[in-house]
């Protein structure tokens, strides 16, 4: 069993670092954290079918899961979430993999320190 904890298990994830870098107090713009050929990988089909079966990254930071806000496009409205699909599609016009995230962490400052 490789999985790191019991609850890892039974719910099914798989707990990873990601390759994002997360600085206190230190704002970065536009990194990049890989590259990948997917039409020249066996991966493709891997993620294809990932995406027809719903799968979302659920991001955890300092042990707490953040909320994703996705815009939805007819209505504009902005969706919280506890995750955010892999990428949409389907087999008539194509998968597109979601691969670019912006992230932003609010913090309270405590007081007297």
């Amino acid at each position: 069993m490789d999985h790191e904890n019991l609850g890892e298990f039974l719910s099914g994830d798989r707990i990873m670092n990601s390759p994002y870098v997360l600085n206190v107090l230190k704002s970065g713009y536009c990194e990049q954290t890989c590259i990948v050929d997917f039409d020249k990988s066996d991966n493709k089909a891997k993620i294809t079918n990932f995406i027809k079966r719903g799968y979302y990254i659920n991001w955890l930071v300092d042990n707490l899961p953040p909320i994703v806000y996705i815009e939805k496009d007819a209505t504009n409205q902005v969706v919280g979430s506890r995750g955010f699909p892999i990428g949409y599609g389907d087999d008539k016009n194509g998968y597109i993999i979601y691969n670019h995230a912006n992230i932003l962490i609010d913090y309270h400052e405590v007081e007297g320190e």
